[in-house]
């Protein structure tokens, strides 16, 4: 079983229909280009739309965070999502299994983008793990407003 494929579906899924009370569409591995030309692919896990313009972006990591900052990978592929689609903030989804884990802010240094790192306690019981779903489809959706049309 791939669970890295699972979790995004999961998070794809339940943060879609928590989102569409918000009037947001959650729409996953939609296809857009990093540069001008279109030559260099991006295909976001989750991409949020608000009335047909991406609001947020969202990408999952079927990982344990165990320090206080996402690897510096995870942080350059959202800042990247972000950049191409003229969004302000972007998301970070990992996997834990402990609560506790609170959700950290990242301001990139010279560029108006900010991520986000959260974490799903997997170890709760099911009600438990989609009241979290509900809390990240809360601040998701307030988040990130386009800065310019994305092209």
């Amino acid at each position: 079983m791939d669970l890295p494929r699972v979790f995004e579906r999961f998070v794809a899924v339940t943060l879609g229909e928590a989102l569409a009370r918000h009037g947001i569409r959650c729409a996953q591995q939609d296809v857009h280009r990093l540069d001008e030309a279109g030559r260099s692919p991006l295909r976001p896990d989750l991409l949020l739309y608000r009335e047909g313009r991406p609001v947020s972006v969202i990408d999952t990591k079927y990982v344990f965070l165990r320090a206080t900052a996402p690897p510096a990978d995870h942080l350059h592929q959202l800042l990247a999502y972000c950049t191409a689609l003229g969004l302000s903030h972007g998301h970070l989804v990992y996997a834990a299994t402990a609560p506790g884990a609170a959700s950290t802010d990242h301001v990139i240094r010279r560029s108006p983008v900010t991520v986000t790192a959260h974490a799903l306690n997997l170890g709760e019981q099911p009600a438990g793990v989609l009241a979290q779903i509900a809390a990240l489809a809360a601040v998701t959706g307030a988040h990130g407003q386009a800065r310019r049309p994305a092209g």
